[in-house]
């Protein structure tokens, strides 16, 4: 998504409506299916935690005086290398699931953060330009009064001759 570039046209009062309307839902449509792979890994990640809680109480039932909850607070003991085996298996599998999401949630905030840049730079870019257009559209304006003018000067000027012309061109009356 951070690969992406997207450009705006411009419109009568800034940005094309149309452009950035699709830019949101593209954006809105990606960050619901990351959402949505996330929640999956989320739940695969809550059913393992639970799976293992299982094996956990399970052992407690078999082996009670060798596995403590992990809520109490025990002394040290000599745990069989099978329970601790698993026991530390657990702990890796949620550790890597945990840096997965984490990592995950960077890369999404990292893709949306530069999305969010990208976004921004252009609006800022079309700014100036609208900037710059609206000057010469001004200047033109203003040029374009100034000779309407003139031309006014000079077409009044053109009706006195030719009002003058025709009154010499008439014949006296005596």
């Amino acid at each position: 998504m951070a690969d992406q570039i997207f450009s705006f046209r411009t419109a009568l009062n800034g940005f094309h409506r149309g452009d950035v309307i699709a830019f949101l839902e593209e954006l809105t449509k990606k960050h619901s299916i990351e959402m949505d792979e996330q929640q999956e890994a989320l739940r695969h990640a809550t059913e393992e935690v639970e799976r293992l809680r299982g094996e956990l109480r399970k052992l407690q039932e078999e082996r009670p005086s060798e596995i403590v909850a992990p809520a109490e607070e025990a002394p040290a003991f000599e745990a069989s290398p099978d329970a601790q085996g698993r026991e530390l298996e657990a702990y890796r599998r949620a550790e890597r699931c945990e840096r997965e999401a984490r990592l995950r949630a960077g890369r999404i905030y990292g893709d949306v953060s530069a999305a969010v840049e990208s976004a921004g730079a252009q609006l800022i870019a079309q700014e100036e330009q609208l900037t710059k257009i609206s000057a010469t559209v001004s200047s033109d304006i203003i040029a374009l009064q100034a000779a309407m003018a003139d031309v006014r000067i000079q077409l009044n000027a053109t009706r006195r001759q030719i009002s003058e012309m025709e009154r010499s061109l008439q014949p006296e009356e005596a």
